[in-house]
This record gives C-alpha cells, structure tokens and sequence, in this order.
C-alpha cells in the first residue's frame, strides 16, 4: 500500500474532515477511507478524458 502527502486549501481540508466525520464518525482511518474513495472517483472520472 503507498503513501501519499497531500497539501490542502485549509477550507478543503476543514470541510473534507468534516463530511468524513459524518459518514464514517471518529473512527481510526476514516480518513484513509474516505480520501480512497475520493481517489478512486476521481480516476474514473478523469481517466477516460486523458491519454498520453
């Protein structure tokens, strides 16, 4: 599994805590979880419109 270091806009960083607290509460790598899915909807969206 890698690793990544993300720099965020406070208030991207402020909300995306937040929703992921709603959705999946305190619990130890929520975070994780939820940048994952973030991740991975984004590929799908992206991944069909970019070729090199």
């Amino acid at each position: 599994m890698g690793k990544m270091l993300l720099s965020l806009e406070n208030e991207t960083e402020n909300k995306f805590r937040e929703i992921t607290e709603r959705m999946f509460g305190k619990k130890k790598g929520a975070l994780s979880i939820a940048g994952e899915i973030a991740i991975r909807e984004w590929i799908a969206r992206n991944d069909t419109q970019i070729r090199f």
